[in-house]
């Protein structure tokens, strides 16, 4: 989660540039001396509020010189060791890089503070923990602005493809080279084990077929109750191979369905 910590008094509305691309699991805290016409104003307040996703406080700070900057700095140490993620210290003021460096030494690895001028420029600055395409998309666009972010964000994806040679066949190829070494070293084929039973039942059938021929002499001919039972016998263990057989062939296509999801 990242905070951001606005000095109101410094350029008072120029520093909430960028505050529409936050998100609700983001927060800004928004320091300003009881005097400041700007943000003791309800219509800012409520205007900044309708901007944005994330989690918004006014703070109103006591008169006194650089009560507001003091106001700050204790904030932010407290959020360091609060543990958030991301502190920014948005500020025209340089002496706030003095406050980050001091805070800094107290965050745990993997926890950052710095100042920024604007909310945008700290966004820009952290492009790092960017984890998704969707997200590179909107930090070009609040870079470039919106149409052309989006004509860059589309050339970019345009010559990554062709520099790759992505096109949506070789993607089919890829698909299918995936299937088969999913087949062939991942995967116990159904369809084949199968095929391997039926082929025992074809030689039991053949064995079958053999026995009633032998016994056809012996048992009076083709009319005998004995040859009838055992043709059925055959009959039956065929037709439950082709069964399996079929079932398993299904299983195997519906899983080659879910592997191609």
């Amino acid at each position: 989660m990242a905070i951001y910590y606005i000095d109101g008094d410094n350029s008072p509305g120029a520093r909430t540039i960028g505050i529409e691309n936050l998100t609700d699991d983001e927060e800004v805290v928004i320091c300003y001396a009881t005097s400041n016409l700007y943000y003791c104003s309800d219509k800012v307040q409520k205007s900044l509020r309708e901007k944005t996703k994330a989690i918004l406080s006014f703070i109103p700070v006591p008169e006194g010189k650089n009560a507001v900057d003091f106001d700050i700095a204790v904030k932010a140490g407290a959020a360091a060791k609060a543990g958030h993620n991301f502190i920014f210290l948005i500020s025209g003021d340089k002496h706030f890089d003095i406050v980050a460096k001091i805070i800094r030494r107290q965050l745990q690895p993997g926890k950052s503070i710095k100042r920024a001028e604007t909310i945008k420029d700290a966004i820009l600055s952290d492009v790092k923990n960017a984890n998704s395409l969707s997200m590179a998309s909107d930090l070009i666009k609040l870079q470039f602005g919106e149409s052309d972010g989006e004509a860059f964000y589309k050339k970019m994806k345009e010559l990554f493809f062709n520099e790759f040679k992505l096109s949506e066949e070789s993607e089919k190829e890829s698909r299918q080279t995936f299937m088969g070494e999913y087949y062939d070293s991942y995967y116990e084929d159904p369809v084949g084990e199968v095929i391997k039973n039926n082929c025992r039942y074809e030689k039991t059938h053949g064995e079958l077929v053999k026995l009633l021929t032998e016994l056809t002499d012996g048992i009076g001919g083709m009319g005998s109750d004995h040859f009838i039972k055992l043709d059925n016998l055959v009959a039956k263990m065929q037709e439950e191979s082709g069964l399996i057989c079929r079932g398993a062939y299904l299983m195997g296509v519906k899983d080659c369905d879910r592997v191609k999801a």
